[in-house]
Parts: structure tokens; C-alpha cells; sequence
């Protein structure tokens, strides 16, 4: 692939405003060429809109649509509330005892995204349970047990890809120890190596064909990883997570509009920061001008810099496999075609899960 074949689009994911593709939605798509576009609470008001939103977003790239992806954990982080609330969340089904439905939430909920031309759900989460650190995980979690955290995370993208969409482990290497959100401020974790090894990063050893994406977090780990750089930021996280846990898929970065990077550079340079440090795709959840500029830096910087070309050049191939990856899993899954079906057995799981 040479420079002027090269989109730096495709190293990104992005987040927009509104519910309508809208003549300036249209112009950011067209004019940033994103291979990802991630989608909250804000663009989402009813089925009607959310597919007619989704289709044609797709339809403006007709030789390559960018991956739609989502958050839709179940509990308090659930994108669909709009017109879908009521979903357990993971710590829902390990107090309820009804760790038997994981794999069949996983899979409903593949089969809801998958109608609404989501390709890509950002869950679940594979920090530990605790009572005692308030992170933003809390509930999130299934349970204090890493070989459980595992069994469910397994069960549950298990279920995801037979529903037709992939999976995320999140946030490697592991928040459970630290006591700060990062959605504003940054958490470090100095526990060393052999620590993380008996809990944390349990949950990520390998599962093949299962596990595709991991999500970096925003944390320092300065005697895990020997660096004060946080690990989203940090080459040495990228190479930890690939070469001493031999994970085959994609990486990619959280979101970096998040407080815990306000200290590491404005957008553009986050951005090239997680890029070249080797994230897959680089999060920007919203800020669609400080989106922009990044991709047009990003640009410049590959035109003019052919060793930062190099470097970057090399994620794509990650980008090239998740794509034939979403291709061939949906292929071999029917899109449904009644989410009245699908929400009904949501419903029924929430409320056999609720019971408790």
C-alpha cells in the first residue's frame, strides 16, 4: 500500500451529534472517511430512526462502510435505553444466580445490533468485582473471581457472535485496584507483574476465534509496563498485550476526549500518540471539529513522515481482519427482521434475571 492509497481514516473511530444524517453529518463522514463510527444515547431516539440512521451512514460508503460500533453492556451502560431500558447488568446475573442466561443475553443482544446494522458492541467489561473501589465499574463487573470473570466474558461474546456481532474486552490491562474514574481523572495501578498475573489479566488470556478486540485503558502502570506514560498512550502496553499474552486480534484505544488525558496533549496529538504506540483504531467520541483536525494531522504527518507511515501502516492489517471477520460471522447469521421479537426476549430475560 503506498501513502497515496493510504485513508488515515480508517485508524479512527468516531462519534458525531444528532439522530439525522444531516448535510454537515454527511460532510464529516465524507470529509474524515472514518472506518469506525460509534454511536451513544445522543443519536438514538426510536427503531425507526436508529435504522434509517445506521443505513445511511453505510450508504455513503458503498465499496467499504465503516464499522458501526456501541456500547450496550446491559445496566447502566446501555446506549438503546431510549426505547430499550430495562437490561441486567453483568453483576445483575452473577447476585441473581442466573449466570445460565449470559450466553443468551449475549446472543439477543447480538441479534438487536445486528438488526440495527451495528457490527461491533464494546462489552463487557473484564475488570473484577469490588465493593471498595469506586471507578465507574462497580456493577459492571460480574464477580471478584478471575476464572469466573473469564467463563462469563467467554459465554457472553460466545453468544454475541452468534447473534452476528463482535466483541470487546475492556479496559486491559485491568482498573479493578484503582480508586479514580478515569472519565476524569487518571488512575495508576502500581501492583507489579506477578499480581496482575494471578487476577487481572486472567480474563484476557487467549480465546481463540472468540475474543477480537481488546480496549486499552487510560492508567498508568508504571511497575507492570516500566513506563509513566498511560498504557492507551504506551507502545509498551501494545506489546505487552501481543507479545507476552499472545492476543491475535485488534486493539484499540478508549476514548480519548476522557479527563484521565486532558495532561497528554490535545486531540490530534492523543490521537497520533495511541496510533503510533500501536492502537488499531483511535476513540473519539465526540468533538466532531477536534475529530476532523486529528484525521487531516494524521495526514499530514504520514505525508511527510515515511517512518510514522511505516508504523501506522501496520494496524491496517489488524483493521483488514476484524472487517473479514464481521463479513464472514454475518454472513453466516441472518439479519432479524422483528426487533419486537428480540425486545420481548430481552424482557424476559431482565425479568428472570430481576428475580431474585
Amino acid at each position: 500500500m503506498t501513502k497515496r492509497h493510504l485513508n488515515p481514516g480508517v485508524f479512527f473511530n468516531l462519534g458525531f451529534d444528532g439522530t439525522e444524517l444531516t448535510a454537515e453529518l454527511k460532510d464529516f463522514l465524507l470529509e474524515t472517511s472514518p472506518g469506525w463510527v460509534i454511536l451513544f444515547k445522543r443519536n438514538i431516539e426510536n427503531p425507526e430512526q436508529l435504522s434509517l440512521l445506521t443505513t445511511g451512514i453505510k450508504s455513503l460508503f458503498p465499496e467499504s462502510p465503516p464499522i458501526i460500533s456501541i456500547d450496550f453492556e446491559g445496566g447502566l451502560v446501555n446506549r438503546l435505553n431510549p426505547f430499550m431500558p430495562d437490561t441486567p447488568s453483568a453483576r445483575d446475573f452473577y447476585t441473581s444466580g442466573r449466570t445460565d442466561l449470559i450466553y443468551e443475553f449475549g446472543k439477543t443482544s447480538g441479534k438487536i445490533l445486528r438488526y440495527f446494522n451495528i457490527d461491533v458492541n464494546f462489552a463487557p467489561v473484564s475488570e473484577l468485582y469490588s465493593e471498595i473501589n469506586k471507578n465507574g465499574i462497580e456493577k459492571r463487573a460480574y464477580s471478584s473471581d478471575p476464572f469466573e470473570v473469564r467463563k462469563f466474558n467467554k459465554l457472553y461474546l460466545k453468544g454475541l457472535l452468534d447473534g452476528g456481532v463482535i466483541g470487546c474486552l475492556k479496559h486491559f490491562p485491568g482498573l479493578t485496584e484503582t480508586d479514580v474514574d478515569s472519565h476524569h481523572n487518571l488512575p495508576s495501578d502500581k501492583r507489579d507483574k506477578s499480581k496482575f498475573l494471578l487476577r487481572d489479566l486472567y480474563p484476557y488470556n487467549p480465546m481463540s476465534g472468540i475474543a477480537k478486540i481488546v480496549m486499552v485503558a487510560h492508567c498508568l502502570y508504571p511497575e507492570l509496563l516500566g513506563t509513566e506514560t498511560p498504557a492507551s498512550l504506551s507502545r509498551k502496553a501494545y506489546r505487552f498485550l501481543y507479545d507476552e499474552l499472545r492476543f491475535k486480534g485488534m486493539a484499540v484505544s478508549d476514548d480519548l476526549l476522557m479527563g484521565a488525558l486532558k495532561e497528554y496533549g490535545d486531540i490530534p496529538e492523543r490521537a497520533a500518540k495511541a496510533l503510533t504506540a500501536g492502537a488499531g483504531s483511535a476513540l473519539i467520541c465526540a468533538e466532531m471539529n477536534q475529530a476532523a483536525l486529528a484525521v487531516q494531522k494524521l495526514t499530514a504527518s504520514i505525508k511527510r513522515n515515511r517512518a510514522a507511515f511505516r508504523n501506522i501502516c501496520r494496524v491496517i492489517r489488524d483493521y483488514k481482519e476484524i472487517k473479514s471477520d464481521i463479513q464472514q460471522i454475518q454472513s453466516g447469521h441472518k439479519k432479524p427482521d422483528d426487533f419486537q421479537l428480540l425486545k420481548t426476549r430481552m424482557d424476559e430475560i431482565h425479568r428472570e434475571v430481576r428475580k431474585k
